[in-house]
């Protein structure tokens, strides 16, 4: 293959590749592309004018004089001294180094001026003068943009490497070009133009594969973020789906299982003002009257507690230590009377520790103590047994209720925890269950930092045990 046609298809793929870059400029609105591709394009002409090349451009163009030609020649050099820092710059920016690409800007820009203006007769004069100054600035445009990719390399910046490896041999093609065209190195021979033409092809080569790994990495990253994008649409999709279920069990709650109470102790206090029951009875319907006003309390408790915990915003959870002996203390105190009437025993066991301090919100660990002891004398047969009790293990305290009722049916040992199903039943004597007290367990539990589980205890009843953490 002669010469001239490897020349041809420098050529050719030089005119290729930089059109390519411009359209692909025009697609991404990216000037890095635009650059490049004007960067070959200036290279392409020059090559087509260079005296020891071809001559293309002559060929093409007979009328065209030397003169003319080798000015022309003179102002795609004075393009690249100036557009070659331009795409590094852009495609690696900082704001220390423009000064020096602006710098090669404005003496390419003068350069091209001055030439643009001399007449032809003084031409060969400037040229003499501005030789060596021009082939200076290029070599030093060269070591700028050595210096800006070493930096982006070093940065790890994705495609860098690439873009070293291409500037690189790119750079001594075209140190080897001012070398041929100075005269500064005398035994430095070389034959034909090709230096430059292929230490550009090099370069459009290995920024197509910085390109590549560009765009590889914007794939994997865009995969990255629909799949985050997915789970965030199916968190977003589970939350209304459960903001929906709670809304319809708050309204059926308050319509049926909080009005029918109300009902009822109106028509006990009916009972009781009319007077048309006996002293003793009035006394005994006093007493019911303020169990189940306790009942509708704590109902509405929990209600307000768990519409709270359910809802977006949490509830706010301020944690300080707290004495659990005395706290559980209180609690059972408060369901004594209420045991009392299905004849259970409540019984509190502490185990050895006289003071255990734990780190927990103060009225949320009640209300999940009240809900599990609730729970206990609600599903445990007249005459049962409640042991309420906590032990420590390591940096944890385990807080339990065991009963001996009727145990959790097998069918909702599963979701017991959960509000997708309907985990509503009657207690032994038809109290009335809400069906959300243990929801709002596992919610208030997990925001103090703690877990809560049901413990396998059939036929003899449930083990409900929580933890919460120690004080520091």
């Amino acid at each position: 293959m002669t010469e001239q046609n490897i020349e041809l298809i420098q050529l050719g793929s030089l005119l290729f590749l930089s059109a390519y870059h411009i359209i692909l400029f025009f697609q991404v609105r990216r000037f890095h592309y635009l650059y490049l591709g004007l960067l070959g394009l200036l290279i392409l002409i020059r090559a087509t004018l260079v005296s020891d090349g071809s001559g293309l451009m002559y060929s093409l163009i007979p009328s065209l004089s030397h003169i003319t030609g080798h000015r022309i020649e003179g102002h795609m050099a004075y393009g690249v001294l100036v557009v070659a820092p331009m795409f590094f710059n852009d495609l690696y920016r900082y704001k220390s180094l423009e000064k020096y690409v602006r710098f090669f800007q404005l003496e390419g820009l003068l350069f091209f001026v001055v030439d643009l203006f001399i007449p032809n007769d003084s031409y060969k004069l400037f040229y003499l003068l501005t030789h060596n100054i021009f082939n200076i600035s290029a070599l030093g445009s060269i070591v700028l943009m050595v210096v800006i990719v070493a930096r982006a390399m070093k940065e790890k910046k994705i495609g860098s490497k690439y873009i070293f490896c291409g500037l690189a041999i790119c750079s001594v093609f075209a140190i080897g070009e001012v070398l041929k065209k100075s005269g500064w190195a005398p035994n430095f021979e070389t034959q034909g133009p090709n230096l430059l033409n292929s230490g550009i092809l090099l370069l459009f080569f290995f920024q197509s594969i910085a390109l590549s790994a560009i765009y590889a990495n914007s794939f994997k990253e865009n995969e990255l973020l629909n799949l985050g994008l997915e789970e965030r649409v199916s968190s977003r999709t589970e939350q209304l789906s459960k903001s929906n279920l709670i809304r319809e069990r708050f309204i059926k709650i308050m319509s049926h299982d909080f009005r029918a109470p109300m009902i009822s102790l109106k028509s006990m206090l009916s009972l009781v003002v009319s007077n048309s029951i006996s002293k003793q009875q009035s006394i005994e319907l006093s007493k019911q009257i303020g169990v189940s006003l306790d009942r509708s309390l704590n109902m509405l408790d929990d209600l307000l507690e768990w519409s709270k915990a359910s809802s977006e915003s949490k509830v706010k959870i301020f944690k300080e230590n707290i004495d659990l002996k005395k706290m559980i203390s209180e609690v059972i105190s408060f369901y004594e009377e209420i045991a009392l009437i299905k004849s259970i025993q409540l019984k509190f066991k502490p185990g050895k520790h006289k003071r255990i301090l734990v780190e927990s919100d103060t009225n949320s660990t009640k209300v999940v103590v009240r809900n599990l002891v609730s729970n206990a004398i609600k599903f445990t047969e007249n005459g049962g047994i409640i042991e309420v009790g906590f032990m420590k293990k390591g940096r944890t305290v385990e807080i339990f209720v065991a009963d001996n009722g009727i145990g959790v049916p097998d069918t909702m040992k599963e979701s017991i925890f959960e509000m997708e199903s309907e985990n509503r039943r009657v207690g032994t004597n038809n109290e009335k269950s809400t069906g959300v007290g243990l929801a709002l367990c596992k919610d208030l539990v997990n925001q103090n930092g703690g877990k809560i589980w049901l413990e396998d205890n059939s036929p003899n009843g449930t083990i409900f045990i929580f933890t919460l953490n120690l004080s520091s």
